[in-house]
C-alpha cells in the first residue's frame, strides 16, 4: 500500500463527484490491469422504482420497494 494520505485526496479533487479512489496499491512498471487482474468489483446503484413493470405517477413509483420476492409497493 501506499501511505502517503495526501494522495488520495487529491486524485479525488480531480475526479467526478460519482468515482472515488479508496487505496493504492504500488505495482511494477510491467503490470497492466486488464492482463493481470486476478478479480474486479463492480457496484452498480440504482432506485427500486427502476424496476417497476408499469408505468406510474413519480410519487407512487417511489414507493416501491425490492424485497427477496421482487418489486413491491410499500
Amino acid at each position: 500500500m501506499v501511505h502517503d494520505p495526501s494522495l488520495l485526496p487529491s486524485i479525488n479533487a480531480h475526479l467526478p463527484p460519482q468515482i472515488r479512489v479508496f487505496s493504492m496499491i504500488r505495482v511494477t512498471k510491467s503490470f497492466h490491469s486488464r492482463f493481470y487482474c486476478s478479480e474486479r468489483e463492480y457496484e452498480y446503484l440504482m432506485p427500486a422504482y427502476a424496476f417497476a413493470t408499469r408505468q406510474q405517477p413519480l410519487s407512487v413509483m417511489l414507493q416501491y420497494r425490492i424485497d427477496g420476492k421482487g418489486v413491491n409497493i410499500a
